[in-house]
């Protein structure tokens, strides 16, 4: 069993934020448009698909990263599970900025 400890929890929760953050300061659309729903869920997903090569090199035992720094393997493995959470938190706020754009989505699936 795999338990999070505060400061982890802390050092997620402001990667999930700076994130966040990134992804929604300045995004005015190419045509002009502020707050857009569509802008914003694509943007977070390039956020996301620009985070995975990082998230599969650290869940190998022999990673670039280890290679370089040194760090072992247990301590890189928390890395990957933050990175990989703040993934799957990304794809579901594009999935759901998807959804509220394209309401046909919704009347498609029921």
């Amino acid at each position: 069993s795999y338990t999070l400890n505060m400061a982890e929890f802390v050092v997620t929760v402001a990667y999930i934020a700076l994130l966040l953050i990134y992804a929604f300061i300045n995004t005015t659309s190419v045509e002009g448009q502020k707050l857009d729903i569509i802008y914003w869920s694509n943007r977070v997903s390039m956020l996301a698909s620009s985070q995975l090569p990082l998230v599969t090199a650290l869940g190998t035992k022999n990673n670039p990263v280890s290679l370089v720094t040194g760090i072992s393997y247990d301590r890189l493995n928390y890395i990957h599970r933050m990175m990989a959470r703040t993934c799957f938190m990304l794809l579901w706020v594009h999935g759901a900025g998807q959804i509220v754009s394209n309401p046909s989505y919704v009347s498609s699936i029921l």
